[in-house]
Order: structure tokens, then sequence, then C-alpha cells
């Protein structure tokens, strides 16, 4: 009866232990995942150093983009393994038209453990709403 409980209390010990290495290996890859709106996302783009990422067609984005974004079509067959070729300790800001497609994007952001990433929740509708400039 002994032999059982020091062997049920090793596998107990076994158990706590693997848990809590597996969770703080976890916690190095948490990405940081924030919605912001359009007038935060003006913000961080002046004063930071943010990718900028347009998951919209490229009919989308010709008729009108935030400056410098780079277009990543969420539709194009080669979409995902261009997500994952991005640099994962970058800071990217990402939209679409209203926030749908970015926020597929930024699920799978999160599932390849980007570090940083801003969503822009209601996309370039709100961003054009609110007055902000695009290029064409």
């Amino acid at each position: 009866m002994k032999a059982l409980k020091r062997l049920s209390l090793l596998v107990f010990c076994m158990l706590v232990w693997g848990c809590g290495s597996q969770q703080s290996q976890a916690s190095d890859k948490t990405s940081v995942i924030i919605d912001v709106n359009s007038n935060k996302a003006k913000q961080l783009i002046k004063e930071n150093n943010l990718i900028i990422i347009d998951v919209r067609t490229p009919q989308e984005y010709n008729a009108g983009h935030l400056k410098d974004a780079k277009n990543i079509n969420i539709s194009d067959k080669n979409f995902r393994s261009r997500i994952e070729n991005l640099d994962k300790n970058d800071s990217y800001l990402v939209y679409c038209r209203t926030g749908s497609r970015s926020r597929h994007t930024i699920g799978l952001m999160k599932e390849l453990n980007f570090k940083s990433v801003y969503h822009l929740e209601d996309g370039i509708a709100e961003w054009v709403r609110e007055g902000n400039p695009v290029v064409k």
C-alpha cells in the first residue's frame, strides 16, 4: 500500500511539474493582439514602427489603402505561407474593409505566435469615415 501511495505521489508531482513547465514555455510565445479604432491606429502608426497589412483583394487595395500598407490577399492560395514568412517579432497593424477578414488573419497570426499585432476593428471603412487619408 505504501508503494502505491508513493507511486501516486510521484505521478502527481510529475504531472504538476510537467504542466508548470509547459505553461512557462507557452507564455514565452504569448501573442499580444489588440483591437484598435482608427484614432488609435493613426497614433500607433505615427509613434511606432508598424508593418501595415491590408488583407483585401488587389482590386480593393488599389481603390484605396493606408499609406505604406502591404497587400496580402486573404483569398490568395499562398496566403497562409505569406503570413508564416513574416517576421514574428515585428509589430503589425492588420485591416480589411470592415474587420471580418482581418479578424481571421489575426487569429492565424496568434496561432503562429506573432508577438505584437494590432487589429483595425472596423477596417478601412471606419478609417475613411473618420476622414483619414488613403493612398490610391
